[in-house]
């Protein structure tokens, strides 16, 4: 039973299947009982991956022997190492899915509790955890009691057991009574490890109490002053940043210290530390961040896609209506230099910001107009349907925008290089049918229908295609009523300009210009060859 519990083991960890799955799990809690250690040890393992709802008619026969394990009678060797085993099953975070179990026992880690065991104080922190209600009568004040405890293993493992449980989502309120255990071994403590659990639980606390606040920062204070430690000195800057910001002297210390592991050129992890601490800065301190922003923008540029992010983050979290032309029109370039995805994570950012109640930020509708186009033409961009959106949504918000819209979409219609890309096809459509509505703000319409025409838009789908097909039949008919209405005022020249259309007749003036067919030439004044709207312009765009 042994060595077959030994191979369902293996594989159970191998491909996360569960040993309740599997006939073999009563031996499982049948080799608990077993007199040789090895397979004890064994059935221990397997106990720890066979506790979940589907087994949950197996805990009465475990929970027996359990007690049994955890009873301090015997001081033998071996009792030891079975007591070990024990509260290593409890601690496990399998235990959480069968909490019946850890609150039949609570009682059993008492007297361990009161020797300092660290298996016992984290088993005891997932009792807790799994039945609040049940075991926190039992267990909180034996477990709080080891925070005093002369054996610093014991009270480094309480630490982080109080750490585990006020973490969020949990009230954190309850934990203030022990305020001035932390304090102490806050104090007194030389283990990092533990320093670093005590001031994430006074960062939670602190709030709370305001008194605690001013209590906690002359010692978080000069652990950071004095610290060699990266990781305890960035927890002390994330309490002073997040719990004491009313404490000047403190913060001021903080970011100092941020600005140190931003300057550390040769070890990408504190300088992504430094990062999200400037994160954590209020709006109190919002001139600091500007005075980073140059290290900050440099940081786009990093080979870490983290410090990259945090970066970003950290631009976007600067832009106001006073800068948001400089830094969107820096993060735009910059997106065209970076890889595909961290591109589409700028125009992401980008453009929600600017598009954010209704461009609260835009002032230059003209300039956001061009940026949007600069992100469309972007080969890696990703934000089709945004910037589509936003292109419609401006000419139809802003009239004094249309002109710039029209020019920028002719950007975008005449560049054949854009066609093949279905990314964009969203932007394309946007531009296409903005040409054909606002078609009076076009310079030439003539080179607008050739590009919505070129024969490489059979490479678009057929819903952009139809966009394009509307937009030729607005802009045509938009230039024969401009043409019909300039002529208006002289019925002559309306006559033999119908004439023309209609016959295909010769039309006779005074300085002709010839527009060749296959059947013979229509002559047009040459002073319309350059006119858009004129005769042969029409006629071209028809043919």
């Amino acid at each position: 039973k042994a060595v077959a519990l030994q191979k369902l083991t293996y594989l159970s960890s191998l491909h996360f299947a569960p040993v309740a799955s599997h006939p073999l799990a009563f031996p499982a809690i049948e080799l608990i009982a077993s007199p040789q250690l090895p397979h004890r040890r064994l059935a221990y393992l397997a106990a720890s991956l066979s506790l979940h709802p589907a087994s949950l008619s197996l805990l009465p026969l475990a929970t027996h022997q359990l007690h049994k394990d955890l009873s301090p009678s015997t001081s033998s060797a071996a009792n030891h190492h079975v007591t070990a085993l024990a509260l290593q099953l409890l601690a496990s975070p399998a235990a959480a899915a069968a909490p019946d179990l850890p609150v039949h026992l609570a009682h059993d880690l008492v007297p361990h509790l009161s020797r300092g065991s660290p298996r016992a104080i984290a088993a005891a922190a997932r009792v807790i955890a799994a039945s609040p209600s049940a075991a926190v009568p039992v267990l909180f004040k034996p477990l709080a009691a080891c925070l005093a405890s002369p054996d610093p293993r014991a009270s480094a493992a309480a630490a982080a057991a109080f750490c585990e449980l006020s973490a969020p989502p949990a009230d954190a309120a309850p934990f203030l009574p022990l305020a001035p255990d932390l304090y102490n071994l806050l104090t007194t403590s030389r283990s990092n490890w533990a320093l670093i659990k005590v001031l994430k639980v006074f960062a939670r606390l602190a709030p709370l109490e305001s008194r605690l606040a001013a209590r906690i920062v002359d010692p978080v204070c000069q652990l950071l002053a004095r610290s060699a430690a990266m990781s305890l000195t960035f927890e002390c800057i994330r309490t002073v940043l997040t719990a004491l910001p009313a404490h000047d002297a403190a913060v001021r210390l903080a970011i100092g210290k941020a600005k140190e592991f931003l300057a550390a050129e040769d070890d990408p992890n504190l300088r992504y530390l430094g990062l999200l601490a400037l994160g954590m800065l209020g709006p109190a301190y919002a001139s600091t961040l500007h005075e980073c922003r140059g290290v900050i923008a440099q940081s786009l540029g990093d080979a870490d896609s983290n410090i990259c992010r945090e970066a970003l983050h950290l631009m976007m979290g600067l832009i106001d209506d006073s800068n948001v032309t400089d830094i969107a029109g820096m993060l735009v370039s910059h997106a065209s230099k970076s890889d595909p995805e961290f591109a589409n994570d700028i125009l992401g950012a980008v453009l929600s910001a600017c598009g954010r109640n209704v461009y609260e930020l835009v002032s230059d509708f003209d300039w956001y107009v061009s940026l949007l186009t600069d992100m469309g033409r972007n080969l890696h961009c990703a934000q089709g349907d945004e910037i589509g959106r936003q292109l419609v949504d401006v000419g139809l918000r802003v009239q004094d925008a249309r002109p710039e819209l029209v020019h920028s979409s002719r950007t975008l219609l005449i560049d054949p290089a854009l066609l093949g890309n279905h990314l964009l096809c969203p932007v394309l459509s946007a531009a296409a049918w903005v040409s054909g509505e606002y078609v009076n703000f076009t310079k030439d319409p003539v080179e607008l229908v050739e590009a919505l025409l070129q024969p490489r838009i059979s490479l678009l789908p057929m819903s952009v295609r139809a966009v394009y097909i509307q937009a030729v039949l607005k802009v045509i008919t938009f230039c024969c009523n401009l043409y019909v209405e300039r002529l208006s005022d002289s019925s002559k020249e309306v006559s033999v300009a119908l004439n023309g259309l209609s016959m295909d007749q010769t039309v006779s003036g005074g300085s002709d210009a010839p527009i060749g067919s296959s059947n013979g030439q229509i002559t047009v004044p040459r002073m319309m060859e350059k006119d858009p709207f004129s005769l042969k312009s029409v006629v071209h765009m028809i043919n």
